[in-house]
């Protein structure tokens, strides 16, 4: 994006540059190579491990577990054009592929899904070239700093709530509390990762219409329907998609898995269709749920933590044995994750009717669901 500047690295000629994979429905894999987790598994594996304070090998096998994907293959002609869904991952251990069990599933129901490596922001984007662009952990410096013991008291206090309210009054006074460069960077972050959603959106709408790109592949070339946009994400990235489609009405519907930031309390009530899922411990979604405008659902999944929303689920069980997951079964989660999902979009993109968020009967007893302003 040669009108933004890159902030997080000192060069001042340098711009914000970013990689994007795309998920697709095809029209054949026969000579398609096939996808696996990771590409340069021992580079990613290295970084993540750095995030998760655990030895790089646990993640090394990345790179040998195969996905249901397959590298290049023709869009498939089942439609003349597919609904869009734009994708963006989480602070710090984030990528473009941590959810890609969910992004697949998408991708098999007609839907063409673009996932952003927020460069970094997340753990590590890595160009064509070879140059990489690692978490700028200098830079965030200030989120790694321990909490001092008022603002420890009252993330304790928050966490030991059941009222959203004043988990959200809560969560104010803690951040009065940290140094205000921890808020700031945040801020700062989550504004550029927003830009990053518009800028992408801009760059599909070239692939869409072909301006610009004459001499380029045109495999989307008047495939993409953008008046059938999504957005969503993860954690940061839930929050980013939020942030856009309060602002951006070329958002037609959207999803935050698990994600909010303070700073968002008091943003605008939303007027597009948006639905929250939560671990059943997260409350202060409630703050943009109950003063939405537009259709909003919320979906409260027992017996799962933050990185149960993550491809994590299922990746090892070592990461229940340190309690970084919830006792859910991890392919229950995935399963209840796409199927909320899906159904929401499906509803709002492709104006179909969905039981599972149009019917009072709960599918799932993990799920505790609720909706305002839809029918």
């Amino acid at each position: 994006d040669h009108s933004r500047p890159e902030t997080y690295t000192p060069d001042t000629s340098d711009v914000r540059e970013l990689m994007v994979r795309v998920w697709y429905p095809a029209a054949s894999v026969e000579n398609s190579e096939p996808a696996y987790y990771w590409r340069e598994a021992a580079l990613r594996s290295s970084e993540l491990a750095k995030g998760f304070g655990m030895p790089s090998f646990l993640f090394s096998h990345a790179g040998l577990i195969p996905t249901h994907s397959f590298w290049d293959a023709p869009l498939s002609v089942a439609q003349s054009a597919y609904p869009v869904l734009i994708f963006s991952h989480g602070f710090f251990q984030g990528s473009a592929t941590q959810n890609t069990s969910l992004v697949e599933s998408l991708a098999s129901h007609g839907y063409v899904v673009f996932s952003i490596d927020h460069a970094y922001i997340g753990t590590i984007s890595i160009y064509p070239d070879g140059r990489l662009a690692v978490f700028d952990r200098e830079t965030f410096s200030a989120m790694f700093e321990p909490p001092g013991p008022e603002t420890s008291a009252l993330y304790e206090e928050m966490t030991a709530t059941a009222d959203w309210r004043e988990q959200v009054a809560l969560l104010e006074k803690a951040m009065a509390s940290i140094p205000e460069q921890a808020n700031t960077v945040m801020v700062d972050a989550l504004a550029i990762q927003q830009a990053d959603q518009l800028f992408v959106l801009e760059e599909i709408t070239k692939l869409q219409s072909g301006i610009g790109r004459e001499n380029q592949p045109d495999l989307f070339k008047g495939r993409l329907d953008l008046l059938r946009l999504g957005i969503f994400g993860m954690s940061f990235g839930g929050s980013t998609a939020l942030g856009t489609c309060v602002f951006d009405p070329r958002c037609k519907a959207g999803i935050n898995l698990d994600g909010f930031q303070g700073s968002q309390i008091d943003l605008p009530p939303l007027e597009r269709p948006f639905m929250f899922m939560n671990n059943d411990s997260f409350l202060l979604y409630n703050a943009m749920f109950e003063k939405a405008a537009g259709p909003a659902y919320a979906v409260s999944i027992g017996g799962s933590t933050h990185m149960n929303f993550l491809d994590t689920s299922i990746m090892s069980p070592l990461f229940q044995i340190t309690g970084a997951l919830g006792p859910i079964d991890g392919y229950r989660m995935l399963e209840i994750t796409e199927a909320y999902v899906l159904a929401f979009f499906d509803k709002y993109l492709k104006g179909q009717n969905v039981p599972l968020i149009d019917s009072p009967d709960n599918d799932y007893s993990e799920v505790e669901f609720r909706k305002r302003n839809a029918s």
